[in-house]
């Protein structure tokens, strides 16, 4: 098993206790105002991001935003993880009333209300009448909490701007605004009475979990209870094959009250460069009956550098230019370039080493070297 992976489930492998109040099912020890929770030994800070509209893309732009997403992706910092959460759950009719209906004046005006508040109700419903919001949480271990408040400074802003390249906005949740989530999940009823005061919480020396916690809770062999709900935890043990890009929303339409999550641990570049000692492993637990090898060389192209490399190890004595691709006038492409069918060369470009995708186009005077060029909207 990867290191990296290794060290973080060793850290996570906590002796469980049975909670002996409804309170200590709550796992966080202390909250600051800001919105950063610690458990145990790591702090965590919640960032909610608006939706990004994928379903209705082209095929090209598709392709690009994937790869904005990669980005972001691996903009994710070794020794922190992070949780992806889409939470699902209905709308409480009364509760949106209030807060996105416009009332009726009886005036010329109310039929441009009406069609305001028939929109606003289709953004913010979707299908099934289920509320969908969606929260990116860091963990970190840090000495004391000034470390851990500079940490998230930082990562919060990244993390704004690798969403907005996706068009997506990003904001940092506060205290209230997590126990918020707790509260409306173990309360789906009650969502508009919580209110939540830290200061006065302290003052009064009560526990900020009286606030958020259910009535009652109790465990099964298959689910737990709460009040007169029930719930159970599943989750993916091995993905298949193939996945298809709306997995996550085919997930999120079968229309029930929940929370779906995914954990991104990040792994150094120096672990993560091979894959086969990853197929071995998996080959000695029967997770791969077979590989079709040969005895030719085997490179690791899992970076945008052994990519590149790959193609620089195996030189041609002219560039590797598609028919239907368009090298314009004035540019020069070198013997180690590849460019794929489709491409487009702008006038007066310099490239040297560099691979351009099918479809991608180089913009007019460039001047390039051991670069990718990808399709961009």
């Amino acid at each position: 098993m990867i290191k990296t992976l290794q060290t973080i489930l060793r850290q996570d492998r906590e002796r469980f206790i049975i909670p002996k109040e409804v309170q200590e099912i709550i796992p966080v020890n202390r909250i600051w105002s800001d919105g950063i929770f610690k458990s145990g030994n790591v702090y965590t800070k919640t960032f909610k991001f608006s939706d990004i509209n994928y379903a209705m893309l082209s095929k090209e732009d598709t392709q690009t935003l994937f790869l904005k997403y990669c980005d972001l992706i691996n903009s994710f910092e070794c020794g922190s993880t992070y949780k992806l959460t889409i939470a699902l759950s209905r709308y409480n009719q009364k509760a949106l009333n209030e807060s996105i209906i416009m009332p009726m004046c009886n005036d010329d005006m109310d039929r441009f209300r009406k069609e305001s508040n028939a929109r606003f109700m289709d953004e913010a419903i979707g299908a099934g009448n289920f509320r969908h919001l969606r929260y990116l949480t860091v963990s970190v271990r840090k000495g004391n909490i000034a470390d851990a408040r500079a940490y998230f400074n930082r990562v919060g802003s990244e993390l704004a701007v690798y969403l907005s390249r996706l068009g997506s906005k990003c904001e940092e949740l506060d205290a209230m605004e997590r126990l918020a989530l707790i509260h409306n999940f173990f309360r789906p009823d009650e969502e508009s009475d919580f209110y939540f005061d830290i200061n006065d919480v302290a003052k009064k020396g009560h526990s900020f979990r009286d606030y958020i916690c259910p009535d009652t809770f109790e465990t099964e062999r298959d689910c737990f209870r709460f009040g007169d709900r029930c719930g159970r935890v599943v989750f993916l043990r091995d993905y298949a094959n193939y996945i298809k890009d709306d997995m996550i929303t085919e997930l999120c339409d079968i229309g029930a009250s929940m929370m779906l999550s995914l954990d991104f641990i990040p792994i150094p570049t120096d672990e993560a460069v091979s894959i086969i000692p990853v197929f071995l492993d998996y080959i000695r637990e029967g997770r791969l009956h077979g590989i079709l090898a040969d005895d030719g060389l085997w490179m690791d192209m899992g970076t945008p550098e052994s990519y590149l490399q790959a193609h620089l190890d195996f030189p041609s004595p002219l560039p590797r230019i598609h028919p239907e691709a368009e090298i314009s006038s004035g540019s020069s492409v070198d013997a180690a370039c590849v460019v794929g069918p489709g491409a487009v060369v702008e006038e007066n470009c310099r490239l040297n080493g560099c691979i351009v995708w099918p479809g991608a186009r180089v913009p007019a005077g460039t001047r390039a070297e051991r670069r990718i060029f990808y399709l961009s909207r």
